[in-house]
């Protein structure tokens, strides 16, 4: 049982694909330079995800983890990479990001990210939140996430937020 809220349909739907045409179509979409960001202000848990996106992606010739994921680990970091990577002419396609750390939480920041980039393609933001009650998830959802992802986080979670958001 997926452990991701539902929302509304804010993207499209990933087609299902498998075996070998899956893997060509991770292949053309990394050629892109779109990339992801883990935001989380335990190191534990960014290292925790980082390893389910290596283990998924193993075996794609053209993602490197160190050139495709970067992370923050709180969410004026967040909105000032975002910042940073726009001005590089680079895009996040997805950000992983939790909703309760200090200095600036998730919910400040996917305002602050939405706000900049209102005139740009926006990213998809998934909240990572051990909160699973309706009301932190409708909050998620009203600060401009796009879905919930809830902690501690499973391998077949973020393979499925990984080809809704990102290999869509």
């Amino acid at each position: 049982m997926s452990h991701i809220a539902k929302t509304a349909p804010v993207r499209k739907e990933a087609p299902e694909l498998t075996g070998q045409e899956y893997v060509e179509t991770v292949v053309d979409l990394l050629s892109e330079p779109g990339r992801i960001l883990i935001v989380d202000d335990e190191p534990f848990n960014v290292s925790g995800i980082k390893v389910m996106i290596q283990c998924l992606t193993a075996g794609i010739e053209h993602f490197k983890l160190k050139e495709h994921v970067e992370s923050a680990f709180n969410g004026k970091q967040a909105v000032e990479l975002v910042k940073k990577n726009f001005n590089e002419g680079k895009y996040f396609r997805l950000i992983l990001m939790d909703c309760n750390m200090p200095v600036t939480d998730g919910y400040q920041a996917t305002v602050e990210i939405r706000q900049f980039l209102k005139n740009s393609e926006q990213p998809a933001i998934v909240a990572l939140t051990g909160h699973s009650e309706h009301r932190y998830i409708q909050r998620a959802l009203d600060s401009g996430m796009d879905s919930v992802l809830n902690k501690p986080a499973k391998l077949e979670d973020v393979e499925e937020v990984l080809k809704k958001y990102y290999f869509d």
